[in-house]
């Protein structure tokens, strides 16, 4: 391939207007040709960068290092929950202290009796956790989605 046809082949790749037989016009162009012109020379890193990671393996240990690490994927997931698990303890002390401090103020209460607030209470603590766990059960989800990805993209 002579020089004119390179620079006229790299403008259309630059503007995403080459196929694939021009694409590999040009890594055949700067792979082979022995006196690139200075100013096409600049691009020679990009087509034979292309090339030499099509020749890349992996060597036969890869699958055991990938599982290791995929096994220490559990662990952040029970990070993961034990930080949850602080956000909701934290929820249910500022709960906690809102009940104290209405209390507190002497603020008439809204439910006629205790029996009933504690009964309103605890359905808000549990559509809490429900939707906590159901977050927790999501995320764990994901996680196992995203080692089985990564697992088959190494």
């Amino acid at each position: 391939m002579d020089y004119k046809r390179a620079e006229l082949l790299l403008e259309k790749f630059w503007n995403c207007e080459t196929n694939s037989q021009e694409e590999e016009e040009l890594r055949l162009f700067f792979k082979e040709a022995k006196d690139i012109p200075p100013h096409l020379l600049q691009y020679r890193e990009l087509f034979v960068y292309h090339e030499e990671e099509r020749s890349l393996t992996l060597d036969e240990s890869f699958d055991q290092r990938v599982l290791a690490k995929i096994g220490g994927k559990k662990k952040i997931l029970l990070r993961n929950s034990r930080w949850i698990s602080g956000i909701a303890a934290s929820l249910l002390l500022i709960v906690g202290v809102c009940v104290v401090m209405q209390r507190q103020r002497g603020d008439v209460d809204t439910y006629q009796t205790p029996e009933q607030a504690l009964a309103e209470v605890q359905k808000a603590l549990s559509f809490v956790s429900e939707k906590m766990n159901q977050g927790q059960k999501v995320a764990g989800d994901n996680i196992v989605k995203m080692e089985t990805l990564t697992k088959y993209m190494e």
